[in-house]
């Protein structure tokens, strides 16, 4: 660990604090609404370049995520059902032994994130279904100082499910395709997004 002037020390365990209080409401029979409040109290952490050029790695202060979660699942038709979802976030660094870092966005932490899922049944095939989603997760900053900004991205998937029985045993079959677009992201300021994946399992029931 030739970059960092602590390699091997081993800090104290990350401590965190959750609040949260939510509510589900059925509009009928095949629509679902639910709604969450939320506040997390977690340690933050700190990078700091020393003259040296070398870093400090350290548990720094205190990072507050307040922040709403909407959600809706639903059948468009007996055949077609969709779940979507919503997070928006006010994220801050609340204490932080460098008080310009004060007021900061945490790194690697987004403050919107969407998403679409949807499976579709297909009538003439009994046990197949498409499915598919879309997922957005917004901009994040990847430096303390939040100058260093990680763009948002769209990420799409794609699969096929099949329940059937193989001899008296129910099974079901599902390939699934994730990065469907082979996009280029930042999962995190160190580490680019996983592309374009295929899956393929298949689960048994005894």
């Amino acid at each position: 660990y030739p970059s960092y002037n602590n390699p091997g020390n081993i800090l104290d365990p990350y401590k965190s604090k959750q609040y949260e209080i939510g509510a589900k409401y059925s509009l009928n029979e095949k629509v679902l609404l639910t709604t969450a409040l939320f506040r997390i109290e977690k340690a933050n952490w700190y990078e700091e370049t020393t003259s040296n050029g070398k870093i400090n790695y350290s548990e720094d202060g205190e990072q507050i995520h307040e922040g709403i979660e909407i959600g809706i699942t639903g059948k468009v038709t007996d055949d077609f059902t969709v779940v979507a979802g919503g997070t928006l976030m006010d994220l801050s660094v609340e204490k932080a032994t460098n008080p310009t870092l004060e007021g900061k966005k945490p790194t690697d932490a987004a403050s919107k994130m969407a998403k679409v899922y949807a499976e579709y049944e297909i009538p003439q095939i009994k046990g197949l279904a498409l499915t598919g989603g879309a997922y957005y997760t917004g901009k994040k900053y990847a430096d303390e100082a939040n100058l260093d900004i990680l763009p948002s991205y769209t990420l799409y998937d794609a699969g096929l499910r099949y329940k059937t029985k193989l001899e008296k045993y129910p099974t079901t079959f599902i390939l699934n395709v994730q990065n469907l677009t082979d996009k280029d992201y930042w999962g995190s300021g160190t580490n680019l997004g996983d592309p374009r994946s295929v899956a393929f399992s298949m689960k048994m029931e005894f």
